[in-house]
């Protein structure tokens, strides 16, 4: 009856609640069975993050039905401990909320960047109130993304931020990737432009190496004004960038997922870092008179 169930909703949850100890042994534990397995996996979504969702959803449910009474066959605490090292954000106070409709939620996920709680704390406090803030929230399926927020709306704070992580000796990856690959570094200003430049010109081979796709892509995007308006801030990132990927094997690959299809080699050679930085340097003017 129940083997083929993807995922377990309001009323289902209701009816076994209702019905637990009527099922026979066996049947129980092949409930018990499905709920520890959890939800089926959304198309093109990310190992990790399906890892941490399923983990929730067997959460959820497993403790919305201990609360209502039903006894399982396994011990709920022994089970919630191992559950909660894949679902570390989870919260039993959220599975009061398992059996509400789930009906129109599907598989889209939303973002949430509002970042207002990063603004009255000191810089320093900054990216670790980001860090702990963000993440999925599966029980609305919201993305919570402050950072990124920050970074297009308040770049100047976002900047100051991981300069001052910077003179700790810390360079976040997850927080520099937010920052650079934001729509909004394309519409700054070139003296904001050339701060960043030299900031990443000053970054560590080990440190840049991590976001060396977002920093290539970044170099591309600002590299006709910053050519034209503060060359030597251009110079400086785009040597710190090739020095980077000279010094370090294996991280120029493009940032394309191919799968299953045939390689585009023009393409993927185009969206890799020393694509990008190859792109960036067309657009000194006399390689444009060359055009």
């Amino acid at each position: 009856m129940f083997s083929g169930i993807v995922a377990f909703k309001d009323d289902l949850l209701l009816v076994l609640r209702k019905r637990w100890d009527k099922f026979l042994s066996s049947l129980r534990k092949k409930i018990e069975k499905r709920l520890l397995a959890g939800s089926s996996r959304y198309e093109n979504e990310g190992k990790e993050v399906y890892r941490e969702r399923r983990a929730w959803y067997s959460l959820d449910r497993i403790h919305w039905l201990h609360e209502e009474g039903c006894v399982f066959s396994f011990n709920v605490q022994t089970v919630s401990e191992k559950l909660q090292k894949k679902a570390p954000k989870w919260q039993k106070a959220f599975a009061a909320k398992a059996a509400a409709s789930m009906e129109s939620r599907g598989g889209s996920v939303g973002t949430d960047t509002d970042y207002a709680v990063l603004l009255g704390i000191p810089l320093h406090s900054v990216l670790v109130k980001a860090k702990e803030l963000s993440g999925r929230e599966f029980d609305r399926l919201i993305d919570k993304e402050p950072f990124a927020g920050l970074a297009a709306e308040r770049p100047v704070r976002a900047l100051l931020a991981l300069n001052d992580a910077a003179k700790q000796g810390e360079w976040p990856e997850w927080a520099w990737r937010a920052f650079l690959y934001s729509q909004e570094r394309g519409k700054d200003k070139p003296r904001f432009s050339s701060a960043i430049a030299h900031r990443l010109s000053r970054m560590p081979v080990n440190a840049l190496a991590t976001i060396i796709h977002p920093a290539a892509d970044w170099v591309h995007k600002v590299s006709e004004t910053l050519i034209s308006l503060n060359r030597y801030a251009f110079e400086s990132a785009w040597r710190n960038v090739i020095a980077t990927l000279k010094l370090t094997t294996g991280i120029s690959k493009t940032a394309l997922v191919r799968g299953n299809k045939e390689p585009d080699w023009v393409t993927e050679a185009l969206n890799s870092s020393s694509g990008k930085l190859a792109q960036a340097i067309m657009n000194y003017p006399q390689k444009k008179r060359q055009k």
